[in-house]
């Protein structure tokens, strides 16, 4: 965040959540925004986060997140939804599951 470096064990482990999102086809460029903190559970030089929000593609591989808070909006900005498979906390949701724009 803003070019700090934080471990997953800095975050409140009583309320840190996951959330993955996997490609079934074509490479997916997706955005998502959470009302507490987030950083990516592996390093990526593809994915970005910026501050609260973050900015993906999901091409091989799964790209996982741990965040605090709700995930406050999710879409796809390039590629289908039907080829993103997002889970949080390990539970399979749907894309339309989410907002697509932050809410206030």
């Amino acid at each position: 965040m803003n070019g700090t470096t934080r471990s997953i064990s800095s975050l409140n482990p009583s309320g840190t959540h996951t959330i993955s999102l996997e490609r079934t086809g074509s490479d997916v460029e997706y955005q998502f925004a959470v009302s507490g903190t987030v950083i990516r559970s592996h390093p990526s030089s593809i994915d970005r986060v910026h501050g609260r929000r973050v900015l993906g593609t999901a091409g091989s591989g799964v790209d996982r997140y741990r965040y605090t808070g709700d995930v406050t909006a999710l879409a796809v900005t390039n590629g289908s939804p039907d080829d993103l498979i997002v889970r949080v906390d390990g539970v399979r949701r749907s894309v339309s599951n989410f907002p697509s724009h932050p809410t206030a």
